[in-house]
């Protein structure tokens, strides 16, 4: 399976689930970044 690295966070959350994104950030870099900013509270 391809997954691209700027894939849209909520095609991510919507096809491959919050898990696998937050599991895989490396795959999903900016989508890494911005679950670790939102999940960590950061603005």
């Amino acid at each position: 399976m391809e997954i691209p690295g700027a894939a849209p966070i909520g095609i991510c959350l919507m096809t491959q689930g919050r898990g696998l994104c937050e599991d895989h950030p490396a795959a999903f870099p900016e989508i890494g970044a911005l679950l670790s900013e939102r999940l960590l509270g950061r603005s």
